[in-house]
């Protein structure tokens, strides 16, 4: 069981990391710094919203509200996936970076 099996969603905290936004073509990409209960870094998880409905949330009333619950329902869905993730071994691991292969194989 890892760690993130152990915690309760409602433990996870999270911010934006404002300076790492990025607006590429058709989407704007926000950085998510997650932590745990206790303050300790455990990933980043770049939530991306096309650049139309992001300039759409941006017109309504309570915007940013609007925003953080997005941010918490795609992080909710990255815990999920995470959790049910099965994890390979490091042998396995060894294994495949040991086989090396060109694209005209």
């Amino acid at each position: 069981m890892n760690a993130l099996e152990q915690m309760e969603p409602d433990k996870i905290r999270f911010e934006v990391d404002a300076e790492g936004v990025q607006e590429l073509p058709g989407a704007v990409v926000f950085p998510l710094k997650v932590y745990d209960a206790s303050g300790r870094y455990l990933f980043t998880h770049p939530v991306s919203l096309r650049d139309e409905f992001y300039r759409q949330v941006s017109t309504i009333e309570d915007a940013q509200g609007q925003l953080l619950r997005i941010f918490k329902t795609r992080l909710k869905e990255e815990l999920a996936k995470r959790n049910s993730r099965i994890p390979v071994s490091i042998r396995e691991r060894l294994e495949i970076a040991r086989s090396t292969h060109t694209l005209g194989e």
